[in-house]
């Protein structure tokens, strides 16, 4: 909030400004979203995830560190093996996507 206060002088900068002001007013709409989700999240977790050994997460990209923080979040819940691994050997796969091994 201070940086958008200060870029507020900038003329240059009053677009990318406006984006970032608008992407935050949106934001507890898409957060709504994602909790309407978590009954969907809660069956796949209780029928695909329960009875998993072991969870590949893949990444492209700046989505890596998101894999990588992702499988290190499902080791400390959950005490299931999971690992987070550079997706740089697919080029037709989409960016990021998980693997049950």
């Amino acid at each position: 909030m201070m940086a958008l206060q200060l870029s507020e002088d900038r003329i240059s900068l009053t677009p990318r400004r406006n984006q970032i002001i608008q992407g935050l007013l949106a934001l507890p709409t898409q957060i709504k979203k994602v909790l309407d989700l978590d009954k969907s999240l809660q069956e796949l977790a209780n029928t695909s995830l329960s009875n998993q050994r072991s969870l590949l997460i893949m990444g492209r990209g700046y989505q890596h560190a998101t894999c990588l923080e992702g499988a290190l979040k499902i080791k400390e819940i959950s005490y299931l093996h999971s690992e987070g691994k550079f997706d740089h050997y697919r080029d037709s796969s989409p960016p990021s996507c998980s693997r049950f091994v």
